[in-house]
C-alpha cells in the first residue's frame, strides 16, 4: 500500500475502457450518491488497482472486480480485502487478496458525496426562480476534478467513453453537452432517468463545433490513419455513413503505408457488414490504390492506434510502392483448383477403383479356398484379389483426398494466409496431397501392369522419382 503514495502518477497496471456512470443528487440536502462501473483492461499481474478519488465516500462493501467471461474463460468475481481512500494523494487503494487476471474486466463501486462550494467535481451553486433562490449542482471537472465526482483515472493519458445517467426529480432541467440517448419517468419516487453517452452523437457534435471541412475529420494518427480509416477499420457503419454524407472528408487519403479507406476494408477481416461499406466509399468514389490476388491475406493489417493531429507539415507523404507478395499470395487461385482437381481425382478413384467392381455374389468352395475367394456384389474386385495391395491404394487415395479438402478449407476461411505458418502448412499439405496421389496412380499401374512389363515400369518410376527431387531441390536453392 505504501508504495503507491507520494507518487505523481497512477501505476500503469491497469487503464480504463469505459466508464458506466451513474449520479443521484440531492438538492436540498446538497449531497448525491453514485456508482460507476468501468470496463478495466489488467495488462500486468497485480493485486492492487489504484485509481483518483478524493471527497468521496467510498462504500467498500460494494466494491469488486469481475473478468468477463469468454471462450476461454468464466466470470469471476474479485472482492478486495482492503479499501483505503488516501486523500493526502487523492488516490483509491484497492488490494485483493489474490492476483487479479490480465485481461478485460469490470470494477464496480459504489459512492457518497457532498455538492461542494469549491466549484470544483461535482459541485453546488445557486439561481432565483420568481424570487426565490434555488440549489443547482453543476461539474467542473477540468483540469483534475473529476475524481470529486466518482472515482476514476484522472489522467490525460488515461482516455476511456462514458455513459453517464442521471436520476433527477422530474420537476427539475438535466443538461449535459451531449445528446439524450434515453429518459424514462419512473413514478414511483417522481423521478426521471437521462442517460447520455452516443459515440455517434458524441462525433456529430464534434463536426458541428469545429467545422465539416476536411480539416478537421482529414487530421491523422502517427500511422496516417483519418477517421475514415479508423472506422473502416473498425466497421463502423453508421459513422462511415456519417463521414460520407456530411462531411467533406477525403475518401482517397492514404495512410503511411499508402493504403486507402477502401484498401483497409479489403485487406482487413471478413465481415457481413463488408459489402455494405463497399458500396459506401465507392458511390463517394473511393478507389483501391493496392491490387492483389488475395485480398485481406498478403498484406499486413494496419497498426490502429491512439488518435492524434499531425502537426508538422513539412513530412513528405510516402512514396507508393507496390509490395512484393509472397507466392502464396499470387497463386491463390490456382491453389484452389489444383486442390480441387486432386480432390475430385482421389473421389473418382474410390468410386471406380482398379478392376471395378463385382456384377455377382459368390461363394467359395472351401475345397478350393487358396484358389477362388467368395465376393458380393458391389465388392471391389481388386480387394478380393489383391487385398494387401488395396489396403495400400485406398490408404494413399483417402490421404490425398482429406489433404485436397484441408487444403480448400484453409484457402476459403479467411484466416490470415500471410503468416508464415498457415503458409508452411498449405505448401506441406499440397505437398502431402500430390505425393499420395502420386503414390495411388503407381499402385494401381504396377498391379494393372502385366508381370512380363513390369521392367520398364520400374525404370520409368525411378526416372519420374529422381526428376521430382531434382526440380525440388532446384526450387529451394533458387
Amino acid at each position: 500500500m505504501e508504495q503507491f503514495k507520494g507518487k505523481p502518477r497512477l501505476p500503469k497496471f491497469a487503464s480504463p475502457k469505459r466508464y458506466d456512470i451513474r449520479l443521484k443528487p440531492d438538492l436540498t440536502n446538497c449531497k448525491f450518491a453514485g456508482s460507476v462501473a468501468i470496463d478495466l483492461n489488467i495488462v500486468s499481474k497485480t493485486k492492487f488497482i489504484v485509481l483518483n478519488a478524493t471527497d468521496l465516500s467510498i462504500q467498500k462493501e460494494t466494491v469488486s472486480f469481475t473478468r468477463k467471461a469468454s471462450s476461454f474463460y468464466s466470470r469471476l468475481v474479485f472482492e478486495p480485502c482492503k479499501v483505503d481512500l488516501v486523500e493526502e494523494d487523492v488516490i483509491l487503494v484497492l488490494e485483493f487478496p489474490e492476483t487479479l487476471p490480465i485481461g478485460i474486466g469490470v470494477l464496480a463501486v459504489e459512492f457518497d458525496g457532498i455538492l461542494n462550494d469549491k466549484m470544483k467535481g461535482f459541485y453546488r451553486s445557486t439561481y432565483e426562480h420568481n424570487g426565490e433562490k434555488k440549489n443547482m449542482a453543476v461539474t467542473q471537472f477540468e483540469p483534475v476534478d473529476a475524481r470529486r465526482c466518482f472515482p476514476c483515472w484522472d489522467e490525460p493519458a488515461c482516455k476511456a467513453t462514458f455513459k453517464i445517467t442521471l436520476d433527477v426529480p422530474s420537476d427539475l432541467v438535466a443538461l449535459s453537452n451531449m445528446p439524450i440517448v434515453d429518459e424514462k419517468f419512473r413514478p414511483a419516487n417522481g423521478g426521471q432517468s437521462m442517460t447520455d453517452g452516443n459515440r455517434m452523437e458524441a462525433l456529430k457534435v464534434l463536426v458541428d463545433c469545429v467545422g465539416r471541412n476536411d480539416g478537421f475529420v482529414g487530421c491523422t494518427d502517427r500511422d496516417g490513419n483519418t477517421i475514415l480509416h479508423l472506422a473502416v477499420a473498425r466497421k463502423q457503419l453508421e459513422i462511415i455513413k456519417y463521414l460520407l454524407s456530411s462531411t467533406n472528408i477525403e475518401v482517397d487519403a492514404q495512410n503511411a503505408k499508402g493504403f486507402t479507406a477502401l484498401d483497409v476494408l479489403s485487406h482487413g477481416p471478413r465481415d457481413l457488414r463488408d459489402m455494405e461499406i463497399k458500396q459506401l466509399l465507392q458511390k463517394s468514389g473511393a478507389s483501391i490504390i493496392y491490387q492483389t490476388s488475395l485480398g485481406g491475406d498478403t498484406i499486413e493489417a494496419i497498426p490502429i492506434a491512439q488518435p492524434y493531429i499531425k502537426q508538422n507539415s513539412d513530412i513528405k507523404p510516402p512514396v507508393k510502392t507496390r509490395k512484393h507478395t509472397d507466392w502464396l499470395g499470387r497463386k491463390r487461385s490456382a491453389l484452389i483448383v489444383v486442390a480441387s482437381l486432386i480432390a475430385t481425382v482421389a473421389f473418382q478413384a474410390t468410386l471406380s477403383p482398379p478392376g471395378g467392381f463385382w456384377q455377382d455374389d459368390f461363394t467359395a468352395d472351401p475345397a478350393k479356398n487358396d484358389i477362388e475367394k467368395s465376393h458380393h456384389v458391389g465388392m471391389a474386385v481388386m480387394a478380393t484379389a489383391l487385398p494387401q495391395a488395396y489396403g495400400q491404394f485406398m490408404i494413399f487415395n483417402t490421404l490425398a483426398f482429406l489433404s485436397s479438402l484441408s487444403i480448400i478449407l484453409l484457402v476459403v476461411s479467411g484466416l490470415p494466409m500471410k503468416r508464415r505458418r498457415w503458409m508452411w502448412t498449405q505448401m506441406v499439405t499440397m505437398r502431402i496431397a500430390i505425393t499420395a496421389l502420386t503414390i495411388t496412380y503407381f499402385i494401381a499401374w504396377i498391379h494393372m501392369t502385366p508381370q512380363d512389363n513390369r521392367g520398364v515400369l520400374n525404370t520409368g518410376t525411378q526416372s519420374f522419382c529422381v526428376s521430382v527431387v531434382m526440380l525440388d531441390g532446384a526450387r529451394l536453392l533458387r
